[in-house]
């Protein structure tokens, strides 16, 4: 069948209310996407393409096609669907899918300049679908020859490949390339939106999209492929590039019309319920860029662990973890969290010149369970293990203080930790001591009090190290929404609490941060506004804690202005696996010291590490890495 587009300038604009509009497929040329689609008046119809400056306003000139078989027969493009329009090596290449009385047959053809269309011969070319632009002859090896050309197509299976050397003769694949993934966002029917050759590797975009109820959930996913296997997976996004639910959608029956790689972005376009031609834009390089680099944004010091229990001192010997920090005159100190034999936790204290070799490690407490709501005098009631309750507050199942926050304000030290009893009660508790005594380990303490409320269970509250306002701001919540307290005073007197409305629930269902659990380090003031480390899970990525990053305003800061699309770190490492809790990255302290970002962290619940950053360049990354906002738009044909 010979596709032979005849182009010629065709104004559409006096008639627009008699004709109708039919897009078919997505392409590029010269930089600029173009829309294939059929044009319908009453008695006959026409095949058109428009391009675009902008992705968005197509005009209203058609550039007529002619559609014509072997025998230059016009063809009427109502009886075919599925078009995808591929670039090759000197033209185009088009696919699309007949339906006859012996079942669905795809056919093929070429162009060099997207206004004469020649029919190829083909057998058994699977379906219609994307072939990888200029992939060299050095591909895989198919049946003892080297393919020329790969083709990427959907079935019930997920994503295939097939591979020809002409065109003319497919081998079909026996291996998946991509299949969907149980607990991911793409655990449903996948479809083939892009594909483009890039330098390290075939990035190729899908559709995950799903129907449920009465409502569509569009969503998008990247893979790549090794340049010399393309079905070698390489790297494979764990959430959407792109979500967006629509009310009533399912009822639409969207078509993923495919996308154009462009200079700067790739826009990719939807046709909704035969009226609405939809796109959205991904930004080709602040995304891409990143996919197949170091995940996150932190680097870790070999170092690492920084901090070990020590066998020799009984109140750190199980773990020593959790670690709050504070930067002082060239010295970084560190309070960690630590569980001895008795699985009470106290807290210990290290400083460090360099920020990554923690010499100076105290062999006593630097502060410890003094209080009935710290576990102590528990009315003679037993020290028993209570394997619950030390699950949910990290270990030390007999009580203590727990993941503390340092926060400098003026000339005092303010410590805010959870206070368990260990028994039922995990509350927020304060303290605080004159910065001279803290720097020369003259732990004189001011006694705690409870900031939270009886009967209810909080953690992550910090304290901003300056007052916003002229008043001292407490964050303590970071979900559903930041949430922070004002307050004139720090004393709490009169049974005075902070009423705090924690829900792990988010609005972001297939983000990473799908559970939020809470904030990390007390803010750091920036040029740009507060940066806020905080840590979630993912419930597709179940039992893994994970640290992120957002940017609050400065004067507002219930206003998130950056946020991270990707943790910051992971994890990942065999000390972050091997404890008394496998999966857990949790940070309670970050420093800035010499332009750097020193993030303190809990591997595992047993030990302490450190990663960091240029702080310029990460904040610079997490602005430009939040800044991706993409809009799914209505397009003009």
């Amino acid at each position: 069948m010979s596709l032979v587009f005849v182009l010629m300038a065709r104004d559409i604009s006096s008639k627009k209310s008699s004709l109708k509009k039919r897009p078919l497929a997505v392409t590029q040329a010269d930089g600029k996407p173009f829309i294939f689609y059929q044009l319908l008046a009453e008695k006959e119809s026409w095949l058109c393409f428009a391009g675009s400056r902008d992705g968005i306003d197509f005009g209203n000139v058609c550039e007529k096609a002619v559609l014509t078989n072997f025998k230059k027969m016009p063809l009427e493009a109502k009886n075919y669907n599925n078009f995808k329009i591929s670039k090759k090596r000197g033209g185009w290449f088009l696919t699309y899918v007949e339906q006859t009385n012996k079942g669905l047959i795809t056919h093929a053809a070429e162009s060099t300049d997207l206004k004469r269309w020649k029919e190829i011969e083909t057998d058994k070319i699977p379906d219609s679908g994307f072939l990888v632009p200029n992939l060299s002859a050095r591909g895989r090896p198919v049946s003892g020859w080297k393919s020329k050309y790969a083709l990427y197509y959907s079935d019930k299976q997920g994503l295939q490949v097939a591979y020809s050397k002409n065109f003319k003769t497919w081998e079909i694949s026996k291996t998946v390339a991509l299949p969907p993934r149980n607990g991911f966002f793409d655990s449903g029917p996948l479809s083939v939106l892009a594909v483009e050759k890039e330098t390290d590797g075939i990035y190729l975009i899908y559709d995950a999209s799903f129907a449920k109820d009465e409502n569509y959930q569009l969503q998008i996913g990247l893979a790549v492929f090794s340049l010399n296997d393309p079905e070698q997976v390489i790297w494979r996004s764990e959430w959407p590039l792109f979500e967006q639910n629509f009310t009533d959608g399912a009822k639409k029956k969207p078509v993923a019309l495919g996308g154009a790689f462009l200079k700067d972005q790739i826009a990719l376009y939807w046709w909704f319920g035969g009226k609405d031609l939809l796109t959205v834009a991904l930004p080709r390089f602040s995304v891409f860029g990143k996919t197949t680099g170091t995940k996150g944004g932190l680097a870790r010091k070999v170092e690492n662990p920084i901090i070990s229990p020590n066998g020799k001192n009984y109140w750190e010997s199980e773990a020593t973890f959790n670690p709050a920090a504070l930067y002082e005159n060239g010295k970084v100190h560190l309070l960690y969290r630590a569980v001895g034999r008795d699985s009470i936790s106290s807290v210990g204290h290290t400083a460090s010149n360099d920020g990554v070799n923690f010499l100076e490690r105290e062999f006593e407490p630097a502060y410890w369970p003094r209080e009935k709501f710290e576990g102590v005098h528990m009315d003679n009631r037993p020290i028993v293990n209570r394997p619950f309750l030390a699950y949910a507050s990290g270990g030390g199942g007999n009580g203590g203080c727990e993941d503390p926050r340092l926060t400098l304000i003026d000339d005092t030290v303010y410590m805010i930790y959870t206070a368990f009893d260990g028994w039922g009660s995990l509350r927020l508790a304060l303290s605080s001591i004159k910065l001279a005594d803290f720097k020369n380990q003259r732990w004189h303490w001011k006694k705690p009090i409870l900031i939270s409320p009886p009967g209810q269970i909080h953690k992550n509250w910090v304290l901003f190290p300056e007052k916003i306002n002229g008043k001292f701001a407490l964050l303590n919540s970071v979900s559903p929404t930041i949430s922070i307290s004002y307050l004139d005073d720090l004393n709490f007197k009169n049974g005075k609490f902070v009423d705090s409305r924690f829900s792990g629930a988010s609005d972001r269902t297939h983000a990473w941060d799908n559970s939020i659990r809470g904030a990390g380090p007390p803010p750091i003031k920036t040029p740009y506004g507060w940066l806020l480390l905080y840590h979630a899970m993912d419930r597709h990525d179940p039992n893994r804690y994970k640290i992120g990053a957002m940017i609050l305003d400065k004067k507002d800061p219930t206003k998130v202005l950056y946020r991270s699309r990707r943790p910051i770190l992971e994890p990942d490492m065999s000390y972050e696996n091997e404890g008394f809790k496998a999966g857990v990255v949790y940070s309670c302290g970050a420093v800035v010291k010499d332009n750097e970002l020193f993030v303190y962290y809990g591997g595992a619940d047993k030990v302490s590490c450190v990663a960091s950053a240029s702080f310029d360049k990460f904040l610079d990354d997490l602005k430009k890495d939040a800044e991706i906002k993409m809009i799914m738009r209505t397009v003009k044909i």
